[in-house]
């Protein structure tokens, strides 16, 4: 489970809460294919279009927010996929 679903509490609240997120372990076990699905493949470079590095740019950051995402409902350890 990543630290962030513990982050400021303490004793009693603490154990609390990571009850509390484990119990969403099913849902998170349905979302992350939902998720992984919406991630992007690379593209190939088209340098012929001016843009074509903020086309990647967009593509590289939207995938990372996504792996967060997949990091943050892995309560078992897993490694995302690359």
């Amino acid at each position: 489970m990543h630290s962030a679903w513990t982050k400021g509490t303490s004793g009693p609240s603490r154990a609390t809460r990571k009850k509390e997120v484990l119990d969403f372990r099913n849902a998170f076990d349905e979302l992350r294919p939902l998720v992984e699905a919406l991630q992007k493949k690379p593209q190939e470079a088209d340098y012929e279009s001016p843009s074509w590095a903020y086309h990647q740019a967009d593509t590289n950051g939207y995938n990372r927010a996504l792996t967060k995402v997949l990091d943050l409902i892995d309560l078992n350890g897993r490694k995302p996929k690359d």
